[in-house]
């Protein structure tokens, strides 16, 4: 007997049998093309003919991508899944580009995930990490809808391994909090004042960009000195758990003199002064691009050399402050807890009752320095 069952990615998977016993089965993306399907399925098992289909080609590549983004949702940080998104979009737009049609399931082939970073590579210059992060992120979207099964039997199964080429691995260099200080003055000659203020919520707690732009004043308590990172601002497992950790006294301090504390530290609506027009920010993501184009100009004109951030400005803060704490004594576990990593010390974070884990949390935090002093060597006299 036919029947309805509704995916978790909210649509709906009628299934039947064919007169000679086979199962089969189609997605429907609502409830009323479902029941019309069911209901001709039932008809035809009851005249024990075939169900003949009129779709019966494989699904259109865009549908399944999104049906892939929309599962991606459930499980993956939303930053992470803008990116995989835009690579997607990316991948598409080459293979319609390439087939001339519209791109379906069976056009997967191995040949064209090669194909595709050749492209990318070569013939638009785009570095090997980023090729090769496109073309994966094809790769597990193509798996994902082999073993999910979200569009049938169509789906060609993909390669278990690609070997893809990898750009040779640079020494990681951390900066001083000196360094980092003096590029926190150069934002605010660059970008608005909201940029340096992020910037120094990124000093003193070493969160992300795309976790600082969606923090708001219900996640600050300053009398207890506590931040509270949502597990929706998590990128790793670890940290979609979420977590509420203390913030140093001179944080406290600064957002004391920052206003009115209510809604989102950094609103959406702000003006993004590097548009040609007048602007106003839509959504998060639109505020993170902002503050990233600011810091790189502000490292940059701070004479930091480019050895410090010229792969990941913003992640240069989280370097500094996982650097200089441990310079200065803090416990390992307690700098990973802070920054949400769960690296070797995740067993003493797991393992470690909530009062010791809390002291050292607050012994790491207060001995951050406050901003301009770092240290008092002249950042410009760094050798480069």
């Amino acid at each position: 007997m036919a029947s309805i069952a509704r995916t978790p990615l909210g649509t709906y998977k009628v299934r039947w049998r064919d007169p000679d016993g086979r199962a089969r089965a189609k997605t429907c993306e609502s409830k009323t093309s479902a029941d019309r399907l069911r209901r001709r399925a039932a008809e035809a098992e009851e005249q024990g003919v075939r169900l003949e289909l009129r779709e019966e080609l494989p699904a259109v590549l865009e549908v399944a991508f999104r049906d892939v983004v929309r599962d991606w949702r459930r499980t993956k940080a939303e930053s992470s899944v803008h990116t995989y998104a835009y690579h997607l979009a990316v991948a598409h737009s080459w293979m319609v580009e390439r087939l001339r049609s519209v791109p379906r399931l069976d056009d997967l082939n191995r040949s064209l995930l090669f194909d595709l970073h050749h492209h990318l590579h070569r013939d638009r210059g785009a570095g090997l990490t980023w090729s090769a992060g496109v073309v994966r992120t094809l790769h597990q979207a193509w798996i994902r809808l082999y073993d999910s099964e979200l569009h049938g039997p169509a789906t060609p199964r993909p390669p278990l391994q690609l070997e893809l080429p990898q750009a040779p691995g640079r020494p990681v260099q951390a900066p001083t909090w000196a360094q980092v200080d003096a590029a926190i003055r150069e934002i605010r000659g660059v970008r608005a004042p909201w940029h340096r203020q992020a910037g120094i919520l990124m000093r003193y707690t070493g969160l992300r960009v795309g976790q600082v732009v969606r923090l708001t004043w219900a996640d600050l308590d300053l009398d207890q000195a506590v931040l509270v990172v949502r597990g929706e601002l998590g990128k790793s497992h670890q940290e979609r758990r979420g977590r509420a950790v203390p913030i140093s006294p001179h944080l406290v301090d600064e957002l004391a003199g920052w206003g009115v504390r209510e809604g989102p530290l950094f609103p959406p609506t702000l003006v993004l002064p590097h548009a040609r027009r007048t602007k106003a920010a839509t959504d998060w993501q639109d505020v993170a691009n902002s503050l990233r184009v600011a810091i790189r100009r502000a490292w940059a004109a701070s004479g930091a050399p480019a050895a410090l951030w010229s792969q990941r400005p913003d992640h240069a803060f989280r370097k500094a402050f996982r650097t200089e704490l441990l310079s200065r004594g803090a416990a390992p576990h307690a700098i990973d807890a802070l920054l949400g990593h769960s690296g070797r010390s995740a067993g003493d974070v797991v393992y470690t009752d909530a009062w010791g884990l809390d002291q050292a949390l607050r012994t790491a935090v207060a001995l951050i320095p406050a901003v301009g002093q770092g240290g008092v060597v002249a950042l410009r006299q760094v050798p480069r």
